[in-house]
Formats: structure tokens, sequence, C-alpha cells
């Protein structure tokens, strides 16, 4: 069985899970987006000149909309991160169990010249990155890229000719990583 197989097999059963933690992500990147374009509209404001008492009360009310969106985003990014990490593990134990039972099937004859020590030392490590991999570079890849196409999308709104000049070290950014992996 191919490993991506096994592991997207066994977290199916935790769906629901993965499902909070797609949609918190998606709005983390919402909020993410949002707060640059608040603290936009309060900078616009308060450096007018011709500021009226009106205006500061319309400032007072995007500061708050800012530290609601900052408490909004600790609470998403504390339930991405939980579930997450419950899917996670979930999957680990799933896998661990799965190759337990499998171990329990071989003969001894396959025990026979191998370290015990070292076959058990493989199953916990080697299952431990499926976490790391639910939980960690599979949300951290997708918020990234969903964040990027989204300040894109941006700064195409706001200035267009600044967003592709801004764009242009992107390109060199990529050549000198692939370059930098062969060696």
């Amino acid at each position: 069985m191919k490993p991506f197989q096994l592991i997207f097999q066994y977290a199916r059963k935790y769906t629901t899970s993965l499902v909070i933690t797609a949609i918190s992500m998606l709005a983390l990147v919402g909020i993410q987006l949002l707060i640059p374009w608040i603290v936009k509209l309060l900078v616009a404001r308060v450096t007018d000149p011709s500021s009226t008492l009106a205006d500061m009360n319309y400032v007072t009310l995007l500061a708050l909309i800012v530290l609601g969106a900052y408490l909004v985003r600790g609470g998403l990014s504390f339930v991405r991160s939980y579930l997450a990490h419950v899917a996670g593990w979930g999957v680990v134990a799933d896998v661990r169990e799965y190759i337990y039972e499998h171990m329990q099937k071989l003969s001894l004859r396959f025990y026979e010249d191998k370290q015990i020590g070292t076959l058990m030392s493989h199953v916990v490590n080697d299952t431990d990155l499926f976490e790391q991999l639910i939980a960690h570079a599979i949300p951290d890849v997708t918020v990234n890229l969903i964040t990027l196409v989204g300040v894109t999308i941006v700064l195409f709104s706001l200035n267009w000719k600044l967003t592709l000049f801004s764009l242009i070290p992107i390109p060199l950014v990529f050549f000198s990583l692939r370059v930098y992996a062969k060696y």
C-alpha cells in the first residue's frame, strides 16, 4: 500500500476535524487579509487634516474591529492547531495499530536477523512523521498559498502596476531555491 493512500485512508476517520481545520484556515486567511485593510482605513482617517469628532468615533470603531479580529484570529489559530493535531495523532495511533497487527502476522523467520529495537524505532519515528504532515505541513502550505493568492488579489485591486513590480523577485527566489536545493 502506498504511504499517502495509507495516510488518507486513515485520515477519513477524522474528516470532521479536518473539515473544521480547513474552515478555520480559510477564516484565518480572511482575517489576515482584513486587518491590513482596516489599518489602511484607520491611518487614512487619522492623517486627514479635516478630521472631526465623528471621524474619531469612526477611528475608535475601527480600532475595536481590529482588536476583535485579533481575538478571533487567536481563537481560530487555536482551533486549527488543536483539531489538526487531534487528527494527526489519531492517524498516527491507527497506523501504528495497523503496523503492529501486520508485524504480528509476520513469521519468526522475518525477525531472525532483525533487531527488534530498530524495528520499533522505525515504526515510532516514521509514523510520527505522519502527524507532522497532517498537523503542520499540509495546513501551513495551504494557508501560505491561499494567503499569497489573497494578498496578490488585494494588491492588484489597490495598484496593479506596483503589484507587478513587487512580484518580479518571485521567479528569482524560486530559481535560487532550485539551485540551492541541488547543493
